[in-house]
């Protein structure tokens, strides 16, 4: 498969995610339930759906092929991984049924898209993944501000729980922190469009009434706002310090003027403990055998406040308890490296490991709803450490 072959099939990937969240929400309706909270669940389970999903899973298996099999350490990687998802899919099936196996969104074969960190290694596909970045990020902010007015004619200001708000931000999130690092590591100052974006996420973040969402947006913001700059004398420094604590301090002025129900939410919400007890909940469920082989795609455990549950924010742990840690190691093993390299061979700027550091804090439950789907958040982070490892392999962008 040439090039641009490959480059077409991640820009194929990338639009048919992106369709199909906005799709899975195309007939959902908001629903107040629980908790005086708002919901509005998508349909994961629909033809057109599936169709969108599975075809960028395809594209992007067979995209990444041609770069397994030129480095045998990859192959064999790419090997054992195949066989590891397709032994779970195939028990799946029969311990749960065909429509169960395919339409879940934690199916065994959503692992696979860790192959794209393969694809991810070639430049003129990171190329194309670049230019599209932006528009990815403007798509997510027009579909936030929308859904959100939406929300707000209807019911008001209000708690939003499960919702198509949520899954977008998440998406926005990535997007926006992989957008923001690469133009560091390109040279290209952060200026006011980025500053403005930074601010967007922040707000939403309130918005969303989500406290480890609100830590994650602040720490990119900080990192990136102090470092991304051109200029890298005393003053330049100064001036970003105190700029910063000015749109800090704006931004607060912002939500408590506009968002000050939000902000209420917020704080009510400060200091609550609710998950916990999930971590003692889910391991008195599973034996030693089940951690190191899984329980299934459909195991559950006894949560002592929801009742029988499988999900878990936490996801090196939701992992591990339906797929074993086997699975969660090898789908961890390409990112960990991504991760090491960086900090052992100092070849790219310690920037870069800004996406993956915040991505294994939202795995380890610091960000609810950031769960292992085949998405554009999944597909676009397996790109980005491809990426760190060719900067690794190519010793550009080094810190100066």
């Amino acid at each position: 498969m040439n090039v641009k072959l490959r480059r077409d099939c991640v820009i194929y990937a990338m639009i048919a995610l992106f369709i199909a969240l906005v799709y899975s929400y195309k007939n959902a309706v908001w629903v107040n339930e629980q908790y005086a909270m708002y919901f509005k669940r998508g349909d994961t389970s629909t033809p057109i759906y599936m169709m969108l999903v599975y075809s960028a899973l395809i594209a992007m298996f067979f995209a990444s092929i041609p770069r397994i099999c030129k480095n045998r350490w990859h192959f064999l990687y790419g090997a054992f991984l195949i066989l590891t998802v397709m032994f779970y899919f195939v028990k799946a099936l029969l311990e749960e049924g065909v429509y169960s196996a395919l339409t879940s969104p934690t199916t065994p074969l959503v692992y696979l898209l860790s192959l794209a960190v393969f694809v991810g290694m070639d430049d003129k596909v990171w190329d194309a993944v670049r230019r599209i970045l932006p528009l990815l990020v403007i798509a997510y902010i027009c579909l936030l501000i929308y859904e959100y007015i939406m929300l707000v004619a209807r019911y008001g200001i209000v708690v939003v729980g499960n919702s198509s708000i949520i899954y977008f931000y998440v998406s926005l999130f990535w997007c926006t922190v992989i957008y923001l690092t690469d133009r560091i590591l390109c040279n290209e100052n952060i200026g006011l469009l980025q500053v403005l974006l930074i601010g967007f996420n922040i707000i939403f973040a309130v918005v969303i009434n989500s406290r480890s969402w609100i830590i994650q947006s602040c720490i990119v913001g900080v990192v990136v706002y102090l470092i991304g700059t051109t200029q890298h004398n005393f003053r330049t420094k100064v001036v970003r310090i105190l700029s910063l604590m000015l749109v800090g301090y704006l931004i607060l002025l912002l939500l408590q003027n506009y968002f000050s129900s939000n902000l209420i939410f917020l704080m009510d919400k400060l200091g609550r403990d609710s998950r916990s007890h999930q971590y003692t909940d889910i391991a008195a469920a599973s034996s030693i055998l089940g951690w190191l082989f899984g329980n299934g795609l459909g195991a559950v455990y006894h949560d002592s406040t929801q009742g029988y549950i499988s999900n878990i924010d936490n996801q090196y742990v939701f992992i591990a308890f339906h797929y074993g840690l086997i699975l969660l190691l090898q789908w961890l093993g390409p990112q960990i490296m991504g991760l090491l390299s960086a900090f052992k061979t100092r070849s790219v700027r310690l920037i870069a490991i800004l996406p993956v550091v915040c991505w294994f804090m939202a795995l380890g439950g610091l960000s609810v709803f950031n769960v292992v789907y085949c998405d554009v958040k999944h597909l676009m982070i397996m790109l980005y450490i491809g990426h760190i490892l060719s900067l690794k392999r190519h010793g550009r962008y080094v810190d100066e």
